[in-house]
């Protein structure tokens, strides 16, 4: 019938931004971890590998506080969601090999765009899936996204311990196949925002709130 095939299309639009909105929040406590165990097992000393995560938090936090009012002010969420996510997963493929360099400037680049494009990312996917899913309140899609990106984030964190190569390797403890595995997950989840409005769903990622917002101040 019509209407499942249109509440279908919803549920799979609504899915589909969710992940998005969970992804950063959760791969976030994962990076940090994997990051630094990686560096510091390529010879970095803590200090630097403290200012990697640094970089990737403090970058991260700026972008964020930059970019989202003018967003809020353009609307152009599902724009920038689609650029974000691809960057977001060159970057994850990019460091994998950056503990090779034995340097810092290559992995202090990459984990600040890291951070840039992760956390310019959640606010944007948590503003857009409360437009999608209107007239739902808000707080509701925000505490499920962020409780599920920490739960995404702890199961990143146990499967990058199972992954640390044991004391025998070449560098001892080293976190090579976590970063692969990290790097593999944010290049198939690509192509979920890319789809996003295609395939004649368009308006399931209309904004809603403010089409109804815009509606109530005309009818005053």
């Amino acid at each position: 019938m019509p209407w499942k095939s249109a509440r279908s299309s919803e549920s799979l639009t609504g899915s589909m931004l969710l992940v998005q909105a969970m992804r950063p929040a959760g791969r976030s406590a994962s990076v940090a971890a994997s990051r630094l165990s990686s560096g510091m097992s390529s010879g970095l000393s803590d200090d630097e590998a403290g200012i990697g995560g640094a970089l990737l938090i403090v970058v991260g936090l700026v972008v964020a506080a930059i970019t989202s009012p003018i967003l809020d002010r353009t609307k152009a969420f599902l724009l920038s969601i689609k650029c974000a996510v691809p960057i977001i997963a060159i970057a994850y493929l990019a460091f994998v090999w950056m503990p090779e360099t034995r340097g810092v400037a290559g992995p202090y680049a990459i984990l600040s765009l890291l951070g840039a494009a992760s956390f310019a990312l959640v606010p944007v996917a948590l503003e857009l899936l409360s437009e999608m899913s209107h007239p739902i309140s808000p707080e509701v899609t925000s505490v499920i996204a962020w409780a599920g990106g920490q739960l995404l984030g702890g199961c990143f964190i146990v499967i990058s311990d199972a992954l640390q190569a044991g004391p025998e390797a070449n560098p001892p403890l080293h976190m090579k196949k976590a970063l692969i595995f990290q790097a593999v997950i944010a290049v198939l989840i690509v192509p979920l925002p890319l789809c996003l409005g295609l395939f004649g769903r368009a308006d399931k990622v209309s904004l809603r709130r403010v089409r109804s917002d815009t509606a109530a101040l005309s009818s005053v």
